[in-house]
């Protein structure tokens, strides 16, 4: 990422960290388990469209690479603040195999890359089944991978609504401990997706009380 862009990523990080703590109550929890320095790969529950921002306000030290519909980058106005921040674009059409090969590539150049392994926003607001096309990023990366569980993010901003629901609502995320890429999949493929659910799942039912004291269930 160019200079500029690492200035324009910083102060756009700092103004989302300001705004949702403001707006929706943002809490940081685990930040002590974010590696200090290498790639890693982010594996996140997905709530809203919130998620990509607020697991990436987990991340103080480099830039997180979100990838983006490339129907976003229409707008040219719009479509140069999203490079300007390191946004990448991706074919529509999915290229779920472009995809992949694009997020190899980022994070063997030491990236920090965001994954949803359930693919789409949940319907209830539960952590549905991971997807196993996300195995294949995760078993080619070989770069350590970072749970982290959003909390809230659903019922400030269900897939229902156009808006998210501004203030009074309280959103969180709870970071694991990093997972060796090797120690993931020591017991196959299908052990690891679980292993990873299995994971987040106590993670984000670790912020259920934090969420209730505020007056708030999650």
């Amino acid at each position: 990422m160019p200079f500029y862009q690492r200035v324009f990523y910083r102060f756009w990080w700092w103004v989302c960290l300001i705004v949702a703590t403001f707006v929706f109550r943002f809490r940081r929890f685990g930040l002590h388990n974010v590696p200090k320095e290498g790639p890693f790969l982010i594996v996140a529950n997905h709530e809203s469209f919130l998620d990509p921002v607020i697991t990436g306000l987990a991340i103080a030290h480099k830039p997180v690479t979100a990838l983006a519909r490339k129907s976003l980058f229409k707008n040219p106005i719009f479509g140069a603040v999203l490079r300007s921040i390191g946004v990448t674009p991706i074919d529509d059409n999915g290229g779920d195999i472009a995809t992949i090969k694009l997020s190899i590539r980022l994070l063997r150049e030491g990236h920090v890359v965001s994954l949803f392994p359930e693919g789409s926003r949940t319907h209830d607001g539960k952590i549905q089944p991971f997807k196993k096309g996300a195995l294949l990023l995760i078993r080619k990366s070989t770069a350590p991978i970072l749970p982290i569980a959003v909390a809230g993010a659903y019922k400030t901003w269900p897939r229902s609504q156009k808006l998210p629901k501004f203030f009074g609502n309280h959103v969180a995320i709870n970071v694991g401990k990093p997972i060796d890429h090797d120690d993931l999949l020591k017991d196959g493929p299908d052990a690891a997706l679980r292993r990873l659910e299995q994971v987040i799942q106590a993670l984000r039912d670790e912020m259920d009380p934090i969420i209730d004291s505020h007056g708030r269930r999650v």
